[in-house]
């Protein structure tokens, strides 16, 4: 088996449908498989991918209780049997064939990564942004010099050899991020990286789904477990011996640590909790955070981060949004 696509669902109801059958629909036969694990759904979501495995035998579905997509996506490691691993979201869907491209690559090539190009849509199709690569050879310490870092995990296919070596599994204690947390992993890992110049992954803007809820708990909730995940790959880059890579791999960090900021500052966060957020930090020798690897914008952004001037800057946010609702 060359190919094994895992898909964690929970309640994914009739969005699943487009997903399986972008997979289905492609032109290489049964040499790939679908692995879904079923997170504990009260839907129609078992009901659907049944109804699959009655015509489809590389369909595989696994069933638990619910413990979150992380936990999910370690359970369908345990099944998958394909020497790459793609990660792919319930509510999303790939292009058409392009796994017979995905294929001639492999047949060329034994790679840790293929880097595959994607795009962000809406369920009718308009494009709001856009990725993809030259093609070309990497490995991942390089692309962390020129610039490019590539948060989504569903936009690589994986070596399964490249994550058993280093015993990568998915950080389950958190509900957000976690795909970042393997991500960065992988392609800390990773010694031969094939970029291609195609569009592989269509990622569905979805106002509803759980990464664009906006609630007052659900921002805490995506703060802290970003404060998690960030931390872990502190430890995880001060743990390993090449300074050069702990430099490159740095860059990646800070822009995330940027991210985490920006939100705290953007969103309705109370002031209380954003100093939370930075005691923390300071704890773990982790902030003030480091502006290495940051566009100018947000270095200069990231020095006033680093400031008393943040909680000013965030005071008068809130301050005008309010006026602005009045």
């Amino acid at each position: 088996m060359k190919i094994s696509l895992l898909i964690p669902v929970y309640n994914a109801g009739d969005l699943l449908h487009k997903c399986l059958k972008s997979i289905l629909n492609q032109d290489i036969g049964f040499e790939y498989e679908i692995v879904l694990v079923d997170d504990g759904s009260t839907d129609k979501s078992v009901e659907i991918i049944r109804a699959y495995q009655l015509e489809y035998s590389n369909v595989v579905l696994v069933q638990q209780k619910n413990s979150g997509s992380a936990a999910a996506r370690n359970t369908a490691l345990k099944y998958a049997k394909g020497e790459y691993l793609w990660f792919i979201d319930q509510d999303d869907f790939i292009d058409s064939l392009v796994l017979s491209k995905i294929y001639k690559i492999l047949n060329a090539h034994s790679p840790d990564v293929v880097l595959m190009g994607w795009k962000h849509v809406t369920s009718d199709g308009e494009i709001k942004s856009h990725t993809k690569y030259k093609n070309g050879i990497t490995d991942g310490t390089s692309l962390m010099k020129r610039g490019i870092f590539p948060n989504q995990l569903w936009n690589k296919l994986i070596s399964s050899k490249l994550m058993k070596r280093n015993s990568l599994l998915f950080k389950d204690d958190t509900l957000m991020a976690d795909d970042f947390h393997m991500s960065f992993r992988v392609m800390f890992y990773a010694q031969e990286i094939i970029m291609t110049d195609f569009y592989a992954y269509n990622w569905l803007y979805n106002p509803i789904s759980i990464s664009n809820k906006r609630g007052h708990k659900h921002l805490e909730n995506i703060a802290i477990d970003s404060l998690s995940v960030g931390s872990d790959l502190e430890r995880f880059i001060q743990n390993n011996n090449n300074d050069y890579k702990k430099i490159q791999f740095q860059k990646w960090l800070n822009n995330f640590w940027f991210g985490l900021f920006f939100s705290l500052y953007r969103f309705e966060y109370d002031l209380e909790f954003i100093k939370r957020i930075i005691r923390e930090m300071k704890s773990q020798g982790i902030y003030p955070v480091s502006r290495s690897g940051l566009t100018c914008k947000r270095s200069l952004f990231t020095t006033i981060v680093n400031s008393k001037l943040f909680f000013a800057i965030c005071k008068v946010n809130r301050v005008v949004k309010h006026l602005c609702s009045i």
